[in-house]
């Protein structure tokens, strides 16, 4: 399936936080599902971001979910963050935002 902006988000992702995206133990992962408990894996995983139910943003050991299901909103939920780990968290949920509102 054709997911354009879960590849334009995740460009993103990669492109502003690139010595961090993706690395063990310390860096940014996020994990994106749709409503069955799929998770998408690459363009050529069989995932429609239409379908889409919540994305999970992981940073050092904090973990906030994303469910973009309300109409023109989404809901944003966390336990306690880290102070340290704000500027990224925030950053990473705004481009998260930024193209899960371009999924119609």
């Amino acid at each position: 399936m054709i997911n354009p902006n879960i590849k334009r988000m995740l460009a993103e992702l990669k492109h502003e936080f690139h010595e961090i995206y993706e690395v063990p133990y310390n860096g940014l992962y996020v994990i994106i599902s749709d409503e069955i408990g799929n998770a998408y894996e690459d363009e050529n995983s069989n995932f429609s971001e239409k379908e889409l139910e919540k994305v999970d943003i992981i940073y050092r050991g904090n973990n906030i979910t994303v469910l973009p299901h309300l109409m023109n909103g989404c809901e944003i939920y966390t336990r306690s963050v880290n102070y340290e780990n704000l500027d990224v968290i925030t950053k990473a949920v705004a481009i998260v935002g930024k193209h899960l509102k371009n999924i119609g």
